[in-house]
């Protein structure tokens, strides 16, 4: 279940800041950055969210592609 919530939590954290930086490339030409600052600053922080859950995800993938648990990777047992 852990492994499904963090795909899922990957995905979500993608999507959205996809989404916000879409939506910034959109009204960049035709609004003030003053207008959308709070956006470009809530995407810079879904941004930083996003690297350490991928960074997560990609620990847990190896883990499951060499049939371990966290335990046994740590611990150096198998």
């Amino acid at each position: 279940y852990f492994f499904l919530f963090i795909s899922l939590l990957c995905l979500l954290a993608a999507a959205v800041v996809s989404i916000s930086l879409a939506m910034i490339f959109t009204v960049l030409n035709s609004y003030p950055v003053q207008s959308y600052l709070l956006e470009i600053i809530l995407t810079a922080a879904a941004g930083l969210f996003f690297l350490p859950v991928f960074k997560l995800f990609t620990y847990h993938i190896g883990l499951f592609r060499s049939r371990q648990t966290t335990n046994e990777d740590l611990k150096g047992t198998y």
